[in-house]
């Protein structure tokens, strides 16, 4: 059972005959040896099935590798999509920020217009003001683009697709 001093290891030995023949006279001296070898965690090898093994455990570790690969790529997805949700919500919030930043814009330049300037061309007719004109503020008709994604909470997250 040395097995259990090491971290990554299965539960079992395998006990190496190096001809068919040593495994053949082993089970006819002791008819019980596979089944008492098997309920000991002890597997008994020839060359033959020795390849075979290997084999079959060089497989599996390759499956345990792509199954790692496979969750570390599920992990770096869920990271991915999340940060795109965080990095969608800043874009939408600076959206809506630069709309309401043109919006005060425009009320700013309608008072000015209404209210300032009006009062300011009085001065120009009374001669006050002749060196330098006021010069007339448009309002501005550009608005940030709307960002054209669906709802990010209805986008399936990685998690879903397993």
């Amino acid at each position: 059972e040395y097995w259990q001093g090491l971290s990554e290891s299965p539960e079992y030995v395998i006990m190496f005959l190096p001809y068919e023949s040593v495994y053949l006279a082993a089970l006819e001296a002791d008819p019980e040896l596979t089944e008492t070898s098997l309920t000991s965690n002890v597997i008994i090898t020839s060359p033959h099935t020795l390849l075979g093994l290997l084999r079959a455990v060089e497989r599996g570790w390759r499956q345990q590798r792509l199954a790692e690969s496979a969750l570390k790529l599920s992990q770096l997805g869920q990271e991915l999509y999340d940060r795109m949700a965080t990095l969608s919500e800043f874009m939408l919030d600076l959206g809506r920020s630069l709309g309401g930043s043109v919006k005060s814009y425009n009320k700013l330049i309608g008072s000015f217009e209404s209210r300032a300037f009006s009062t300011a061309r009085k001065f120009k007719d009374l001669g006050v003001g002749e060196k330098k004109r006021i010069e007339e503020i448009n309002p501005l008709e550009v608005s940030p683009r709307l960002l054209n994604l669906p709802d990010i909470r209805q986008i399936p997250a990685p998690e879903d697709f397993k």
